[in-house]
């Protein structure tokens, strides 16, 4: 019989166990003494593959977010007419799957005790539930509340199992467009209905302000996109290439705090559009609007905070 993939020795054990028969299994084992020797071999198996960054089902988020990009590309290899939404909406499905039965990754489960083991396979997958539908929202499409209940929003919503019910929804006015090919990698950009960001002063005439602020951050390691990608993000059109954040996303929370207060791009007095920021930049999703209250009510320290106020009153108009 083949060994699983993934657990092979917990599996084995279990399997062993099963094939033994009641009364013999019982004369080997106590349920206590399998349920221990379980336990220690699952624990084992789960730091290894911890340590070497190795994603599975109930795997930390940190790790499903790593193999993120490689997991979509294959999904596109299977289904070449699909997109990101229908990648994550099936991921989606198979996160919800695991909640209602966790023995479709699992047959062992029951045995596993409650703490650590299940509570870390249901914080993971909680974890990548919000990660997916973080995503979602960013792509500009829907979540659907569960049947009966009405005006259900993940983040604020009392939760309970109303959020492993919940649906995704295709936003029509995105349209699908063709893969884009770099010169580093295959980029799949999906076209949404809005343009970037208008910069508020003529741009052929500031032009020394743009290049100001993409050499700095080219140089200091806070992007990795030429300086036409960049200017692109502040000519209010649409794009097909993103400006690449190879940094911590709060700093380009708080770099787009500075434009945006400054009123270098447009939207002095309104609200801060983070679907704009993602449609613009490449980076991990994070809740943006906690992110920046912590920043500025200082229980989230910045440590480029300085870099970033320097830059902007460096180029702003005299």
């Amino acid at each position: 019989m083949k060994e699983p993939t993934l657990f092979p020795k917990t599996n084995r054990i279990f399997e062993d166990f099963q094939k033994l028969g009641n009364k013999a299994a019982h004369e080997l084992y106590s349920t206590k003494n399998l349920g221990k020797h379980l336990n220690e071999t699952f624990g084992d198996e789960y730091i290894l593959y911890i340590e070497n960054q190795i994603s599975f089902d109930g795997c930390p988020l940190s790790i499903y977010q790593k193999n993120y990009n490689d997991n979509f590309k294959k999904y596109l290899s299977v289904y070449p007419d699909a997109d990101e939404f229908d990648f994550l909406k099936d991921e989606l499905l198979k996160i919800q799957s695991l909640h209602w039965n966790w023995k479709l990754a699992f047959p062992y489960y029951d045995y596993l005790d409650i703490d650590p083991h299940r509570k870390n396979l249901d914080l993971s997958n909680e974890k990548k539930l919000e990660f997916i539908l973080k995503k979602v929202d960013a792509l500009g499409h829907y979540t659907c509340a569960p049947n009966g209940i009405d005006d259900f929003d993940f983040f604020t919503s009392e939760r309970g199992d109303q959020q492993w019910l919940l649906e995704l929804n295709r936003n029509e006015q995105i349209q699908r467009i063709p893969d884009v090919q770099t010169n580093e990698k295959r980029l799949r950009i999906t076209e949404i209905s809005k343009t970037s960001f208008k910069w508020t002063h003529n741009l052929n005439q500031d032009s020394t302000a743009i290049n100001v602020l993409h050499s700095e951050l080219l140089q200091n390691g806070f992007i990795n996109s030429d300086l036409r990608v960049f200017k692109k993000a502040f000519e209010a059109v649409k794009i097909t290439e993103q400006v690449k954040w190879t940094s911590d996303p709060v700093n380009l929370i708080y770099f787009y705090h500075l434009l945006f207060e400054n009123n270098l791009i447009d939207g002095k007095g309104k609200k801060k559009d983070w679907k704009k920021l993602k449609y613009c930049f490449d980076y991990p999703s994070i809740n943006e609007a906690q992110n920046l209250s912590q920043i500025l009510n200082g229980s989230q320290t910045l440590h480029k905070k300085v870099f970033f106020e320097n830059l902007i009153n460096s180029i702003l108009p005299e």
